[in-house]
C-alpha cells in the first residue's frame, strides 16, 4: 500500500491528503513533524514533505 508522509499543518500536505481522500486512493498516513527536530524517516532525504512512498519508489519535493 502507498504511504504518504505528511505534516497536516503544511498547506501542500493538506492538498495531497485531501486529493487522495477525495479520489479514494488507498494510502497509509504517516504523520511527520519536521519542525519539532525529532528524527525523520529515512525516505525523507531532503527533509521536505509531502513524500509518497510505494514499494521501492519514493517521490519527494526537490
Amino acid at each position: 500500500m502507498m504511504e504518504l508522509y505528511l505534516d497536516l499543518l503544511s498547506p501542500p500536505c493538506r492538498a495531497v491528503f485531501l486529493f487522495a481522500k477525495s479520489l479514494r486512493i488507498p494510502f497509509e498516513f504517516k504523520h511527520v513533524e519536521l519542525a519539532d527536530g525529532k528524527q525523520t524517516p529515512s525516505c525523507i532525504i531532503v527533509k521536505k514533505v509531502p513524500v509518497l512512498k510505494d514499494g521501492d519508489f519514493v517521490l519527494t519535493e526537490r
